[in-house]
């Protein structure tokens, strides 16, 4: 039975929003100390036909706890019965799903979870203030998530990333690149780069190489191998090594026609020099027209030239 703690008296008492009339309650016994250990009992209830408030019985029973069911029993006595698995407040602000256990009592369940996934803060729980996130000093070590970065720090509160890791690309002439894991710390990710970027296939004999959207090295133009010399042959040796000169020469035959680039030569041939080398020589150009009113002459890049003399000239 629920005890009721309120003063031992006979006079009206105030119970909550209800009032005890004695004239129309008989109270035998006000559980208290030194007020009797008989059973509290309730009779003489009229609540009809009278101006005076009528009485929340149930309410005398109720020992505050919201772990229990309050009722007055037909025989006048205070039954507090146990509620289980009823939602209740243990009064704990670091417990969570608090309900009532077989023995009338709240309990919370779960601690509450004050992580506040900042690593420059100390979590803690109060029973009355609930989660604590005390910051750490400035400089102190702490890891912000990312795993690509070292030597984090906490600065204000919040951890600050350190340095970040670089990843050397094994082959930087393909169209792949190597990144940093977050999740890892490792450089064995690899990314493609986009289409355009420049790359190379492994021929020395094309140039201006370029990646494709699928992320493969498409060759570029034919190299150009110049010999410089009319009376040279030049060509691509794609066997040459990557990123040196690939092309290859050698003398043309004497004899064999050529183009000494200049135009105030005729029937132009390579012919063996003593030392070895092979020179492209032709005939020189006549320019004479027969007109002895014109000063003949030849330009190498134009060829032949007139230019016509002035009145008197002999």
């Amino acid at each position: 039975m629920g005890k009721i703690s309120r003063p031992c008296s006979v006079v009206p008492v105030q119970f909550g929003p209800c009032v005890l009339w004695t004239e129309l309650f008989i109270v035998s016994s006000l559980l208290q100390p030194g007020c009797g250990t008989e059973a509290m009992s309730v009779t003489g209830v009229d609540l009809g036909g009278s101006d005076r408030p009528s009485v929340d019985v149930a309410s005398l029973c109720d020992d505050y706890n919201p772990c229990t069911e309050d009722f007055l029993k037909a025989d006048g006595t205070c039954a507090n019965t146990p509620l289980v698995d009823v939602p209740c407040d243990d009064g704990n602000k670091c417990t969570t799903g608090d309900s009532c256990g077989k023995e009338g009592v709240c309990v919370g369940q779960e601690p509450l979870n004050c992580d506040d996934g900042n690593g420059c803060t100390k979590d803690s729980c109060d029973p009355t203030a609930g989660c604590l996130h005390e910051p750490f000093e400035d400089g102190e070590p702490c890891k912000d998530g990312d795993s690509c970065s070292v030597d984090d720090q906490c600065a204000g509160g919040v951890c600050v990333p350190g340095t970040m890791v670089v990843c050397n690309d094994p082959d930087p002439t393909d169209c792949t690149y190597r990144v940093c894991d977050k999740l890892t710390g490792d450089c064995k990710k690899s990314l493609v780069h986009p289409e355009g970027h420049s790359c190379s296939d492994g021929d020395p004999c094309t140039d201006n190489d370029a990646c494709d959207e699928d992320g493969k090295c498409e060759p570029g133009e034919d190299h150009a191998c110049e010999a410089q010399n009319p009376c040279k042959t030049s060509w691509c040796n794609e066997a040459a090594k990557e990123g040196g000169n690939p092309c290859l020469w050698e003398w043309k035959k004497a004899g064999v026609g050529c183009d000494d680039g200049d135009a105030c030569t005729l029937d132009d041939k390579c012919e063996s020099k003593e030392d070895g080398t092979v020179k492209c020589s032709g005939t020189p150009l006549d320019c004479n027209d027969g007109d002895p009113c014109t000063s003949d002459s030849c330009q190498e890049e134009k060829g032949c030239h007139y230019t016509p003399l002035g009145d008197g000239s002999t």
